[in-house]
């Protein structure tokens, strides 16, 4: 459902925001009069920055701390169950460089691998599961990083 209401909401943004100009129409340039060009087409673009949550959805569950030793562990609690959750694991802060591998345990007990993660601001590919289930997810950071880093993980809608 949520795939066939991001695409029913592209087509209308797309619709709604890609308009050409029928008729030439006079604009002011300068305190003169100019024409506007029949071809002139308006559209919105996305900055890349906005681009990584706006693909995935709504945050309804997230959490970060800092793993010290290399290897540590981030609970988070998703109140109430959601149909196609994505999520998503994130390293923060590392001085050091060095693959990051992150797995979480679900409230159901499935463990789903979220896969490798290398430098600050780097994040795993959206894991999207049919229905998150209500309660607390267990997301494992395991590293050969010996400095502290920051990590947080997020259930998006």
């Amino acid at each position: 459902m949520k795939k066939f209401l991001a695409l029913f909401m592209t087509f209308i943004m797309v619709f709604c925001f890609s308009v050409s100009a029928v008729a030439a129409e006079p604009e002011k340039v300068n305190g003169e009069l100019s024409l506007v060009s029949e071809e002139t087409v308006v559209s919105e673009s996305v900055s890349e920055q906005a681009e990584p949550r706006a693909s995935v959805g709504d945050v309804i569950a997230g959490g970060s701390t800092t793993i010290y030793n290399g290897n540590g562990i981030l609970r988070i609690t998703l109140p109430s169950g959601n149909f196609w959750a994505d999520i998503v694991a994130q390293i923060d802060y590392t001085s050091q460089n060095g693959i990051v591998s992150c797995s979480v345990l679900t409230p159901d007990g499935t463990t789903i691998s979220l896969g490798n993660i290398v430098g600050s601001g780097s994040r795993t590919n959206a894991y999207e599961v049919f229905y998150a289930s209500a309660g607390t997810y267990s997301f494992y950071f395991s590293s050969t990083i010996t400095s502290p880093y920051d990590v947080s993980a997020f259930i998006y809608d």
